[in-house]
C-alpha cells in the first residue's frame, strides 16, 4: 500500500506529463503554422519578383523591388527564428511527454490497485519526474518560447480529461 503523499506525487506527475504533452503539441502547431505562412509569403514574393520577365504591363515597376525586399527580409527572418526546427523539437518533446504520461497512468493505476509498494512507487515517480525534466529541458536550447495562455489552456484540458477518467 502507498501513502497519500506518494499517491499525490504520482497524480501530479500524471497531470504534468499530460499537460506538457498538450502544451508542446500546441507549440508545434503554432510553429508549423508560422512556417507555412512564411513559406507562402516567400513563394508570393518570389513570384512577384518574376513579373517583369513575363512582361506583365499591368503590374507596376516598383512591385519587383518590394517583392525582392520582402523575400530578402523573410529569408533572413526565417533563418533567425527557425520555425521548422522549433516545430520539430516541440513535436518530439510532445511525443516523449505523451509516452511519459502513459507510464504515469500505468504507475497511478498500480498505486490505486494496491499493486505496488510505497518505496517502489516513490522511486518510479522520481524517475518519471526526472525524465520529464530532462525531456523538456531541450526546449530552452531550441529557443522555444513560454506561452502562459497555451499552458493554462493545456492545464484546463488535462483537468477535464483526468477528472472524467479518474473522478478525482
Amino acid at each position: 500500500m502507498t501513502s497519500d503523499r506518494t499517491r499525490n506525487e504520482a497524480w501530479e506527475a500524471l497531470w504534468d506529463a499530460n499537460r506538457l504533452s498538450r502544451y508542446y503539441l500546441s507549440l508545434n502547431q503554432r510553429y508549423a503554422f508560422r512556417d507555412k505562412v512564411a513559406t507562402v509569403l516567400l513563394v508570393v514574393g518570389g513570384t512577384g519578383t518574376l513579373a517583369p520577365l513575363f512582361q506583365l504591363q499591368w503590374i507596376p515597376e516598383w512591385t519587383q523591388t518590394v517583392c525582392g525586399l520582402m523575400v530578402a527580409s523573410l529569408a533572413i527572418w526565417t533563418a533567425v527564428v527557425q520555425y521548422q526546427n522549433k516545430a520539430a523539437i516541440s513535436h518530439s518533446i510532445a511525443v516523449e511527454c505523451e509516452r511519459l504520461a502513459e507510464d504515469c497512468r500505468t504507475l497511478f493505476n498500480k498505486i490505486d490497485g494496491y499493486q505496488v509498494t510505497d518505496e517502489v512507487a516513490q522511486a518510479r515517480t522520481s524517475e518519471l519526474i526526472q525524465a520529464m525534466d530532462q525531456i523538456t529541458s531541450r526546449s530552452v536550447y531550441a529557443g522555444l518560447t513560454v506561452d502562459d495562455k497555451i499552458n493554462e489552456l493545456s492545464g484546463h484540458a488535462v483537468n477535464e480529461e483526468l477528472t472524467s477518467r479518474y473522478g478525482c
